[in-house]
């Protein structure tokens, strides 16, 4: 918190954020705006904050490359999936699932492999997943 302490001291105009996959707590950012610090997300952003956010749609960036994928022949696809607390992932999921469903796919939300933090873990799953008959 050392770093909101420096921002609300004065040193910035306004702070321009995406959001790590790691924030949980979002007590720092609420600060900042009730010392009238304006606050601008882009990419990742902070659904319980209101603030200008800039991101791109990604529900539909889910749907259109899975849907892609699809029509190049791809039968089985995998959506690798950041950590759900964010909100791209929950919408890029949902693109995901609901074009396998309009495309009548069977594996819907089995091919949803949730990647963490973790790199070696996820290299783990990753492997496993293409050692598999999946």
């Amino acid at each position: 918190m050392a770093v909101t302490a420096n921002l609300q001291s004065g040193r910035v105009d306004g702070v321009i954020l995406s959001l790590s996959g790691q924030t949980h707590d979002i007590k720092h950012l609420q600060e900042l705006q009730q010392r009238n610090i304006p606050l601008v997300f882009f990419d990742r952003v902070c659904e319980g904050v209101t603030a200008p956010k800039v991101t791109t749609n990604d529900y539909e960036s889910g749907f259109i490359a899975t849907e892609h994928l699809l029509q190049a022949g791809c039968q089985r696809i995998a959506h690798l999936a950041l950590p759900m607390s964010l909100s791209i992932s929950s919408k890029r999921r949902h693109g995901y699932i609901d074009c396998l469903r309009k495309y009548q796919q069977e594996n819907g939300a089995e091919g949803v492999l949730p990647c963490g933090g973790n790199d070696e873990e996820n290299y783990r799953m990753i492997r496993d997943l293409l050692a598999s008959d999946k």
